[in-house]
């Protein structure tokens, strides 16, 4: 017996941030989250898979239409036109979803109230969960599952922030490695952490990962767990790769580069790197330059025009690659052609002087601010980083603004563009 494990679908995020910069390729981005779980959905059913488990936050919280419901609802009836048994349980985001819909007869989910037991007495296994009764779960959920029922392969099907695992996610139903050894289960299918992680082996206790990255903050190979089963115990764990868009980020160290040509060479082999390893999906790539270059002033007055021109070069599928951003992080060396004019020199002297003039700064910095507080949490969408994003430091974002500011006017004045 086979069954699949995934949890953290996060069916239509509304990713407006997102969507605002992708352009035309906004609805494919966005999307990724329903198409890869059409993708479980084939793969359950061309691998002949018994049983599917959905660990919670199959959808991105509150709704004010059923469209996700109705889209998910119609992939459980495929699912249950083969046969194939689903249980699931709500998460924090699921929680806040008010409305309801009637699933397919193969769909258990599991109660809100209290921990509750299905037996499929066929395959000789018991699952043991709960639903969130609402967002804010503070209580171990975990500690109030049923004991393992004799004689069956016994499953807890949890969405939690385990001690010590749950990274930035916010803490919800928490609770320890050994709570759940405890409870003498043969597997825990987790949810939560988008990470995929193994916590334990014996027994196996799982997150899965979500199935679709949905900002660069959850980069890498995404999927769900597949787990084999032979004569009543655990036989073989391993993932599944089911995403339909790859985040990454690209690192190009160009020091050294002196040709327009180097750079190209450069750029052209890390982002075949970058798109092989997506084997043919759509990359969503963060692009950072970095290194001593004295093509570093060329670079920062014109990173798009650079980009394009060399994309062109290399012929590269473009189809099959987004810049979510480029991020010209060199330094200019020694050869860069810097002329020495009055108008450069005051560039230098008007930058250094409000880095160092105290009031100018805090006044700045203020500004900075005010404009965060207003923005976040869209700021944060649109800058690639998830809910649970780096803090924005005001005084930070001006020595960038700064030193950006400063290099794009020396790059135009000195024609190294």
């Amino acid at each position: 017996m086979r069954f699949l494990h995934a949890a953290d679908i996060h069916l239509d995020s509304p990713l407006r941030g997102l969507r605002a910069r992708a352009g035309e390729r906004a609805e494919e981005i966005a999307g990724a989250p329903r198409a890869a779980f059409v993708r479980l959905i084939d793969f359950v059913i061309e691998q002949k898979i018994e049983l599917l488990l959905l660990a919670g936050d199959n959808w991105d919280g509150g709704h004010t239409d059923y469209g996700s419901l109705l889209f998910f609802a119609d992939q459980m009836a495929r699912l249950n036109r083969e046969g194939v048994r689903v249980v699931m349980i709500q998460g924090n985001h699921d929680a806040e979803n008010q409305l309801r819909l009637t699933m397919p007869t193969n769909v258990k989910m599991l109660s809100n109230r209290a921990p509750r037991t299905e037996l499929f007495e066929d395959l000789g296994v018991a699952i043991h969960g709960q639903s969130y009764p609402r967002r804010d779960v503070v209580e171990n959920l975990a500690a109030k599952y049923p004991a393992a029922v004799p004689g069956m392969l016994n499953i807890g099907l949890l969405h939690t922030a385990v001690t010590g695992y749950a990274g930035a996610h916010r803490s919800y139903a928490p609770c320890t490695i050994q709570d759940l050894r405890d409870k003498s289960y043969d597997y825990w299918a987790l949810g939560h952490v988008h990470a995929r992680t193994e916590l334990n082996r014996d027994p196996w206790i799982v997150y899965p990962g979500n199935l679709q990255a949905r900002f660069l903050s959850e980069a890498g190979e995404k999927g769900a767990t597949l787990v084999t089963v032979r004569n009543g115990r655990i036989n073989e764990v391993e993932h599944v790769p089911l995403d339909m868009v790859r985040w990454a980020t690209v690192n190009v160290d160009v020091a050294g580069c002196t040709t327009q040509d180097q750079l190209a060479g450069m750029l052209q082999e890390r982002l075949r790197d970058a798109m092989n390893a997506a084997g043919g999906r759509t990359v969503a790539a963060r692009l950072v330059l970095s290194g001593t270059t004295p093509l570093h002033f060329a670079l920062k007055a014109d990173a798009d025009g650079w980009l394009e021109a060399e994309i062109e070069r290399a012929g590269l599928d473009l189809d099959h690659l987004w810049f979510e951003q480029v991020i010209v992080a060199t330094r200019q060396s020694g050869g860069g052609r810097v002329a020495d004019s009055d108008v450069v020199s005051e560039v230098e002297r008007t930058v250094e002087r409000i880095r160092a003039n105290t009031q100018e700064r805090t006044l700045l910095a203020g500004q900075i601010k005010e404009v965060i507080d207003k923005l976040v949490p869209s700021l944060a969408e649109l800058v690639g980083q998830g809910p649970d994003g780096e803090v924005l430091d005001p005084d930070a974002i001006l020595d960038a603004t700064l030193n950006d500011a400063r290099d794009i006017l020396l790059g135009r004045l000195t024609g190294s563009s």
